[in-house]
């Protein structure tokens, strides 16, 4: 059997709500959150989550996890490991992303990006190439 070398994808954003700015000391004691409801994120989240919760658009309000964190980066430093990287997608048994198993229902997310944000966004239809199993993509990249 001959496996895939690549995978075709389609992405694309569109801008859903704005949140104010903060400086950077509001940005640096902003606390982390994973996966709560809408109500606890107000109750434990900083002044930024609760601005993104109040600026969800309406059909994200009933259902919507707050998933929130605050990654320092050092000049020349990614946010993510080089090349790319897709949200919830599974895992192969060598923890890399498994893009010929495509998880049951399309996600939908809502990101906020703050302050000097160096991150990039691919938009649009394109092949992305698959890993061979034991080649993480970070050793393949440097």
């Amino acid at each position: 059997m001959t496996l895939p070398t690549s995978v075709r994808v389609r992405s694309g954003f569109d801008v859903v709500g704005r949140v104010p700015p903060f400086d950077d000391a509001v940005i640096a004691e902003e606390p982390s959150l994973w996966l709560v409801d809408q109500a606890e994120a107000r109750a434990r989240g900083g002044p930024i989550t609760r601005a993104f919760v109040e600026a969800l658009p309406p059909p994200w309000r009933d259902e919507a996890l707050i998933l929130s964190r605050v990654a320092w980066l050092e000049p020349g430093w990614r946010t993510q490991p080089a090349p790319f990287h897709c949200d919830n997608l599974p895992r192969r048994p060598d923890g890399e992303q498994d893009f010929t198993r495509p998880p049951a229902e399309t996600p939908e997310t809502v990101g906020c990006l703050m302050g000097c944000c160096p991150t990039d966004f691919v938009v649009g239809e394109g092949d992305l190439p698959l890993w061979p199993v034991g080649r993480p993509q970070t050793v393949l990249q440097n």
